[in-house]
């Protein structure tokens, strides 16, 4: 008969545990963001990714006319899309 033996933890084997605990805690910050990339990724409205493009081919063509005032402008007509988006997805979903 074999008697039944409780293992015994080394102080190197604690510290090698130890130094695995960053890359949890890094998995989860990288799942969450991974996450709120796609979920962020997917509320953007199609008229908004108009705006944009709109935007940057204002300012790489005509960068004389695209002042600040333009670019805020745009900025908030692209979060009032988006805004709009997400309230249809409410309604919708």
């Amino acid at each position: 008969m074999t008697a039944f033996t409780t293992p015994t933890i080394e102080a190197g084997e604690i510290t090698a545990m130890a130094a695995e605990i960053p890359y949890g805690i890094g998995i989860v910050i990288l799942l969450i963001a991974l996450i709120w990339g796609a979920t962020h990724y997917t509320l953007r409205s199609r008229r908004s990714e108009r705006l944009s493009e709109e935007a940057t081919r204002e300012m790489y063509e005509e960068p004389e006319r695209y002042d600040e005032e333009r670019r805020h402008e745009l900025e908030e007509e692209i979060e009032r899309e988006e805004e709009r988006a997400k309230d249809d997805d409410k309604h919708h979903g």
